[in-house]
């Protein structure tokens, strides 16, 4: 049993006592105050983080399949030109053949643009975004269908949907926004539209 000063009058009063003997001010006892109670952090550890090596692979490989539909209708087009230009027969429907020829070049002209259009989509926007929140790994996956992915598990994916939303393995809430435009990430946890954490 030890002596301490009341808060209240400043006076000797021993720790046994429930109030201030002096003034009537009550004392807590240490023995009646119970201990916080921690909260349940039985939440899985984090994956390694060789996992995300796999998506960056699949943008690569997504952006020369992209390279490579270019450089075929590039071949393609060029094949019609070249048929055009030498075809010379003349036959009894006159220019019949290379009226064909002509219209498969516009045709291919067509699919070539469209190809290199897609082609500068997909060098500009398809990337791979990932960063660590409570130690686990959140990678965005931005293409023309885009995927959040957590410790790798896919939890959204939307075509050019500008959110996409999903849980850490502790229960809280991570979000993405996706930019239509460049494709620029921000990312962040807890309340939507927190842009405090951006990449």
């Amino acid at each position: 049993m030890a002596l301490i000063k009341c808060p209240e009058c400043g006076k000797d009063v021993s720790t046994a006592a429930d109030v201030c003997p002096h003034c009537g001010y009550p004392i807590k006892k240490e023995s009646k105050v119970k201990p916080e109670e921690k909260p349940n952090e039985n939440y899985p550890k984090p994956k390694n983080t060789a996992w995300v090596e796999k998506w960056k692979s699949k943008a690569k490989a997504t952006r020369w399949k992209w390279t490579l539909l270019f450089l075929g209708s590039l071949v393609l087009l060029a094949v019609f030109i070249i048929l055009l230009c030498t075809d010379k027969e003349v036959t009894s429907y006159g220019t019949y053949s290379k009226t064909v020829w002509i219209i498969m070049v516009g045709i291919s002209s067509f699919i070539a643009f469209i190809m290199f259009t897609l082609w500068l989509v997909a060098l500009i926007t398809i990337r791979v975004r990932a960063r660590q929140y409570d130690g686990y790994t959140v990678l965005v996956y931005v293409s023309f269908n885009h995927c959040l992915v957590v410790e790798d598990e896919v939890q959204d994916s939307g075509f050019v949907n500008r959110f996409l939303y999903g849980q850490l393995p502790n229960k809280k809430q991570v979000w993405v926004n996706i930019s239509a435009w460049d494709g620029s990430v921000k990312m962040g946890i807890g309340k939507e539209g927190d842009e405090k954490n951006l990449i």
